[in-house]
């Protein structure tokens, strides 16, 4: 009796462990240390469940432990296939992201670049930026001053950007991000600009989060 109990509190916390991984947004955890850290990976969260499905058949043989490795391991095919799912939507299309309007194609060119505090400087930004056509430049670990540098040089060579910035401390370079959004997407406002800590924001260097 006690073992049945114990095999169902056992796949009872298995599920629900597993339904955080695989949706964080039904219990507001999707920014959340750790949490976030562990689903940006949800290759690896596939090939782990893949192989954990083959270990519990292969420890499956042990007579009194079947009825929970055959629970668990249903577990994990279930959630290897919804993960797999959120991969097919959004992972599997590595180019450009496009929106189609009135029958037109129109593509945006996202570059990010983690400059490390500014180690590159404006020009090597700048250079990259324009050669690529990029609509919108993410910058973590840049200051709001080097943002704006980018932004205007960028002007001059014929690509207006808005310029959002936000940091979590002014000592430190590498605990502020920057985005330049081309005028062309329209008009945003910058998402949690209250600072860091999650649910809105992380804890250590900011992310870059307008919202339309």
């Amino acid at each position: 009796m006690f073992s049945r109990f114990l095999s169902a509190l056992i796949g009872l916390a298995a599920a629900i462990g597993l339904l955080v991984l695989a949706w964080p947004q039904l219990f507001g955890l999707q920014n959340t240390w750790l949490i976030a850290q562990v689903v940006s990976f949800r290759g690896a969260l596939v090939l782990a469940s893949v192989l954990g499905i083959l270990l519990l058949l292969v420890v499956g043989i042990i007579r009194p432990l079947r009825r929970l490795t055959g629970t668990l391991a249903v577990l994990l095919l279930v959630f290897g296939v919804a993960v797999s799912g959120v991969l097919a939507l959004r992972g599997v299309n590595n180019g450009d992201v496009s929106l189609v309007t009135n029958g037109v194609d129109d593509s945006i060119t996202v570059l990010s670049w983690n400059t490390r505090g500014e180690e590159p400087g404006v020009d090597a930004i700048v250079k990259l930026a324009l050669d690529s056509g990029a609509d919108i430049v993410a910058l973590p670990e840049t200051t709001d001053e080097l943002g704006t540098e980018v932004a205007l040089a960028m002007k001059e060579g014929g690509r207006p950007m808005w310029v959002w910035t936000l940091n979590f401390n002014d000592v430190y370079k590498a605990r502020s991000t920057a985005l330049l959004i081309s005028p062309d997407l329209g008009e945003y406002t910058l998402a949690s600009a209250a600072g860091s800590g999650p649910p809105g924001n992380t804890n250590i260097s900011p992310p870059s989060s307008p919202s339309r």
